[in-house]
């Protein structure tokens, strides 16, 4: 016979459960858009001034370190979904700062293989999942050393400069939503930490572009 408890204990889970799908559905509907705005103020100003395309790839390296983790533990897609995303708009935008920098040189040449190259070993499963966990590891400092140069690009010229206060603010809400997804799906103490992290590094981003306003114009 199932006890009373038990069946508060189901209600309750079902429960949580229900609003974490609810939470990695709009984080992913959000994704769809999430760093297009970073790309559209880019095209507006006609220049990348506040942005650090260093961060940028090291953003997409946690994005991808991330995903084929996730992927390989089988992780249910809803909880990382968003990442595919994140790498395709990141993507975008490194293009958008290449072009508009005119930085399209070696080391962003052997960027794109080497990504390219590791998708396609992890998408067929050529890479050891010992490899892939360590690599998850990274992701870590990784996203501190990114959100830190981004933090630091903007503190330079003391303007938001071409930053898009809309991406960051989304990105903000996505790491908190991740948060919860986490704790009731996943239940990964470092996937908990880095969204924990990113979270905290995004939330200060987000209060830079406030803070610092519209760019001004001469």
């Amino acid at each position: 016979m199932v006890s009373l408890e038990n069946l508060k204990k189901k209600g309750r889970m079902e429960s949580l459960l229900f609003v974490s799908n609810i939470l990695s559905y709009s984080v992913i509907t959000m994704c769809l858009w999430v760093k297009l705005p970073q790309v559209e103020s880019i095209v507006r100003a006609g220049n990348t001034k506040g942005l650090s395309l260093r961060g940028y790839w090291m953003d997409m390296a946690c994005y991808v370190f991330g995903t084929s983790y996730a992927f390989y533990l089988g992780n249910p897609i809803s909880t990382y979904a968003e990442s595919i995303l994140l790498a395709a708009q990141t993507a975008a935008i490194i293009g958008a700062i290449t072009y508009y920098n005119k930085q399209w040189n070696a080391e962003n040449f052997l960027s794109v293989v080497m990504t390219l190259v590791f998708l396609m070993g992890a998408i067929s499963f050529v890479i050891p999942v010992f490899i892939i966990r360590q690599l998850h590891m990274l992701t870590l400092p990784l996203a501190v050393i990114s959100k830190l140069s981004q933090i630091r690009a903007m503190y330079k010229i003391k303007s938001r400069g071409a930053v898009s206060t809309l991406t960051w603010a989304a990105v903000t809400y996505g790491c908190a939503a991740r948060l919860f997804t986490t704790l009731v799906e996943v239940k990964d103490p470092v996937v908990f930490t880095s969204f924990l992290v990113s979270f905290v590094l995004n939330l200060v981003i987000t209060l830079q572009c406030l803070y610092y306003g519209n760019p001004k114009t001469a």
